[in-house]
């Protein structure tokens, strides 16, 4: 069972391979190290600089030529953009045929603008964006139940992470964040889940 995106990433990264663009991918590049694990290189594409962001631009319009890359990572992006099917459009334009992307979404999650808080997803409602774009889905799901939602809305009432905290804060959210994670390996993300995935390809 998955419970975080991160568990996410370490499960579909069967599926990465070559060159590999990470979507809006932010500053704080949290799956770095573990795509290059599979990946020959990794690029972030995000719209503000900083971090280890490779290239700044708009994923709305990626400043990359046509079919540049064998993998597309995309997590918790799709809420962020006012016209979705506009960055599944860039997203299918700079894959190589054959190649893989990998989108995560917010299905239940509070409101998070950044700078924008669009949208919300079930699989399905990712699934009917991939293929009017001419994708096949080759996986869809759901992940992180109960324990999971309760960890994500404690952490923006309590522990705001557009805020900066104290370390005593951090280290207060971390442990209470572990010990929700630990309880959600008993919730079974069915009709109650944190967030989407579709694992498609470029045909």
């Amino acid at each position: 069972m998955i419970h975080t995106t991160r568990e996410l990433v370490l499960y579909a990264s069967r599926y990465m391979r070559g060159r590999v663009l990470d979507a809006g991918g932010g500053p704080a590049i949290k799956y770095k190290s573990l795509i290059l694990q599979r990946a020959e290189s990794y690029t972030c594409l995000d719209a503000h600089a900083g971090g280890g962001v490779d290239v700044v631009g708009d994923v709305l319009a990626m400043p990359f030529d046509d079919v540049s890359f064998d993998t597309v990572i995309c997590n918790q992006v799709f809420e962020h953009v006012p016209h979705p099917d506009q960055l599944m459009s860039e997203i299918s334009r700079v894959l190589r045929t054959g190649g893989h992307a990998i989108i995560t979404a917010p299905f239940t999650q509070p409101v998070h603008a950044d700078p924008g808080d669009f949208f919300r997803y079930t699989p399905e409602g990712l699934v009917a964006i991939a293929q009017r774009h001419g994708c096949k889905v080759i996986e869809k799901g759901a992940y992180g139940g109960f324990w999971a939602l309760v960890s994500s809305y404690l952490k923006f009432l309590v522990f705001d992470p557009y805020k900066k905290q104290s370390r005593i804060k951090r280290a207060a959210a971390r442990r209470l964040d572990n010990v929700l994670l630990w309880l959600d390996q008993w919730s079974t993300p069915k009709r109650v889940f944190s967030d989407s995935f579709v694992i498609i390809q470029k045909l």
